[in-house]
């Protein structure tokens, strides 16, 4: 039986994640149409550096807020909206942040029936 953490981060991967825009994103840094400034959890304050990230991925507004709320960088502008993955040599789905919010997901559904539970339960 699959892990339901990673299946819901597989998920999570492939309705949220779009596409690998770190091209773009560079080339709007380096012709001066991004500032630094923007990139939302840039600067880790406990270790007094800023974060290294490795590529830039277009993604839904629903998954750059969770990832701003675990304080991973992003940017998110009248152009577009994008996670900073500060990882690299895995798949995405195996990333700690993403594997955080689809844990969260599963604890959320936990207690929740689904419509045959229901009907076998007779509620429905």
């Amino acid at each position: 039986m699959r892990n339901t953490t990673q299946t819901k981060a597989e998920e999570i991967v492939k309705e949220h994640i779009y596409v690998n825009q770190t091209e773009l994103v560079n080339h709007l840094f380096e012709i001066y149409q991004f500032d630094y400034d923007i990139i939302e959890n840039f600067y880790d304050a406990e270790r007094d550096e800023y974060k290294e990230v490795f590529s830039w991925y277009a993604c839904s507004e629903w998954l750059i807020d969770r990832l701003r709320e675990l304080e991973y960088p992003v940017i998110d502008t009248e152009y577009g909206q994008w996670y900073g993955r500060t990882t690299f040599g895995q798949m995405i789905s195996m990333d700690y942040e993403i594997r955080v919010i689809a844990g969260e997901i599963e604890e959320d559904n936990e207690d929740e029936f689904t419509n045959d539970q229901l009907q076998r339960l007779g509620v429905l």
